[in-house]
């Protein structure tokens, strides 16, 4: 493989009989490839399964088969005529030029983007780079003004690019550690954070539902694979229903607070990143949320309640116990479900 050239793969491919060169025996014509006997079977192959696996067993895409000579107002309508934009991004720390669609190219193959998720590490030699790559992700229901508030609390990750069309948002890299759940004192700074949000007492966004998550990773997942599902959820709409009877208080929380979503920057800084999810809920379900993702126990969740109002547990009202560990098991039903989606792609979590 070491000495393998593009010459000796195209002689290969010719060979095999799978591509070329369009118009070969007549004189050839430049950039152009014809497939042949074995090339033409492959490419029609991958056409079938991807037929098979977007449209035939996806019941909500549908085949399309359009002209290929059309009115010019269709491609003005599509945005490739006037509105067609191919935005670069100069990065300050390594001086490079990047374009937007590579990045999001790039990313596909990520999990999310929490710190972790958007560093890169390539090995060179004996030389490792670390590479300033930004932190991007699609999501219908984020809007500029959720990011505007943010920059006005200074908790969140610096954006440099939103489209807030398609949803996509690129923010500048940081050099910089995730919270560390175990370090309850690390812990309270991350959670002092959150609760800046929590009482800045926002109201720009939209209502995070629980139940129609839940239903809405139900309907992508389809059948789930554990024998007690039903019975799961019906419990779990139970306690929606007992939480409508208890007072609340609806402000933007982060719906997503893993403590890999916790960015501590070489000053101490605190940022939040991953704001794909944020909207108007309880603050008490941030809690929940940053509890099961640390995996924590009865006593740690206690703890945790503690940092969050720096309060002694045992002169807090036991009703904030009781909504956080409902919280819990109605957050868990939620992300079971998007795990279970998740896996249908390939993604384990």
């Amino acid at each position: 493989m070491a000495n393998l050239t593009m010459d000796k793969l195209v002689a290969l491919a010719k060979n095999r009989g799978f591509v070329f060169p369009g118009s070969e025996i007549y004189g050839g014509l430049a950039n152009t490839w014809d497939y042949g006997p074995l090339g033409v079977e492959l490419k029609n192959n991958i056409k079938k399964a991807w037929w098979k696996k977007f449209i035939t067993e996806s019941e909500y895409n549908v085949g399309l088969d359009c002209a290929i000579l059309m009115n010019p107002k269709v491609w003005e309508a599509s945005g490739h005529i006037g509105g067609f934009s191919d935005p670069l991004m100069d990065c300050k720390a390594c001086k490079s030029r990047h374009r937007a669609d590579d990045l999001i190219e790039n990313w596909n193959a990520k999990k999310g983007i929490t710190l972790k998720s958007n560093t890169e590490v390539y090995g060179n030699g004996a030389t490792v780079i670390k590479a300033c790559y930004p932190s991007i992700f699609r999501n219908e229901h984020y809007n500029e003004d959720i990011i505007d508030t943010n920059i006005n609390l200074n908790i969140s990750d610096e954006v440099v690019y939103i489209d807030s069309k398609s949803g996509i948002k690129l923010s500048k890299f940081m050099h910089a550690k995730t919270c560390d759940k175990s370090d309850f004192d690390e812990v309270k700074r991350c959670i002092t954070t959150l609760k800046k949000l929590h009482d800045a007492n926002i109201k720009e966004g939209r209502y995070f539902n629980l139940k129609d998550e839940i239903l809405y990773y139900e309907r992508l997942m389809g059948k789930s694979k554990y024998a007690n599902y039903n019975d799961v959820k019906e419990r779990v709409f139970a306690l929606l229903d007992m939480l409508e009877e208890m007072p609340k208080r609806l402000c933007l929380c982060h719906i997503d607070p893993n403590p890999d979503n916790f960015c501590i920057d070489e000053d101490k800084n605190i940022r939040l990143v991953d704001w794909e999810y944020a909207g108007l809920q309880d603050p008490m379900l941030d809690l929940a949320m940053f509890a099961i993702y640390s995996g924590y126990n009865e006593q740690q969740i206690k703890t945790l309640i503690q940092c969050y109002f720096n309060q002694s547990f045992e002169i807090l009202p036991v009703e904030i116990y009781k909504k956080v560990i409902m919280y819990c098991a109605i957050a868990g039903l939620l992300w079971s479900n998007w795990c279970e989606y998740k896996k249908i792609y390939g993604i384990e979590f």
